[in-house]
């Protein structure tokens, strides 16, 4: 099959990188052709432009261009149709990540229905449609507008496989479609990256941590330092170091780390720090 995938794989989020190249490379893997649609809202680009500093920014994007399948780049809804008619494709799948989310508070055109991850756009072509390991992020379908809950209802109806990876998404396909859309638990596609794509066969521009250490990373404000320090001292007791793996915005945990690990940072080496840890803790 010809398939087109949508999903958030381009923001400045390491996990989302990675869920994309991991549902790439399994796709891949089974024989398809696999296409990543490049949507990209304005919106949520500049978003992302105001948080993260310009290299890390960067790097995300490099990342991409990188190992992702992209299309060209998409900034609404309705020029997909122009990116998509001369890719003659057999099936389209939107995620994995939050792309059932909807909250008009953001003001923003994919968190509002319909946008283009319910596949609305593919429903005049003779293709498989499905969701992948998809997140409401604790969206109530039954608390939208009323013509936001029926178009939410009849896009799932229409989808041929709808996978979600937590229990709240399930729950809410299921009420929403009043039980005529099952939606099946697939865990989160980093799961299976290893299996597709070995993470280390690319350089590494990290210099890695000698010692066995343990990793912190925390948004600004989340952990109090007393917590910190308490929590330093236990792992030192065990011989582990402590190190504070990054946000993309440049926030670390706070408290007395024995490294922190520095931006810019590529999604890859981001995924060995955590490969080569004794453990990960993110608050």
């Amino acid at each position: 099959m010809r398939i087109g995938i949508i999903t958030y794989h381009w923001p400045a989020n390491f996990g989302a990188n990675l869920q994309a190249l991991a549902t790439s490379r399994w796709l891949m893997a089974q024989g398809h052709s696999v296409h990543m649609i490049d949507y990209r809202p304005p919106a949520l680009v500049e978003k992302y432009r105001r948080t993260v500093p310009a290299e890390q920014f960067e790097a995300h994007a490099e990342f991409c261009a990188k190992h992702l399948p992209l299309t060209q780049t998409v900034a609404a809804q309705w020029d997909i149709d122009s990116v998509v008619q001369d890719l003659e494709l057999d099936g389209a799948f939107s995620g994995s990540d939050a792309v059932f989310r909807l909250n008009y508070r953001l003001n923003r055109e994919d968190t509002t229905f319909p946008n283009p991850f319910w596949l609305n756009w593919a429903a005049e072509r003779d293709m498989f449609r499905g969701a992948i390991a998809a997140s409401a992020m604790g969206t109530n379908f039954l608390a939208l507008p009323g013509p936001a809950r029926r178009g939410v209802a009849a896009s799932l109806a229409a989808m041929d496989r709808v996978t979600v990876r937590d229990y709240w998404s399930q729950v809410m396909v299921g009420l929403i479609t009043g039980g005529r859309t099952r939606a099946r638990f697939l865990p989160d596609p980093v799961m299976v990256l290893k299996e597709v794509f070995d993470p280390f066969q690319c350089p590494a521009s990290d210099s890695q941590f000698a010692e066995p250490y343990v990793l912190v990373a925390s948004p600004s404000g989340i952990v109090r330092d007393d917590w910190m320090r308490s929590f330093v001292s236990a792992a030192h007791r065990r011989g582990l170091a402590v190190l504070g793996l990054p946000m993309p915005e440049g926030d670390y945990a706070p408290g007395p780390l024995d490294y922190r690990i520095p931006l810019p940072l590529d999604p890859l080496d981001w995924y060995r720090w955590i490969a080569r840890s004794k453990g990960y803790v993110c608050l």
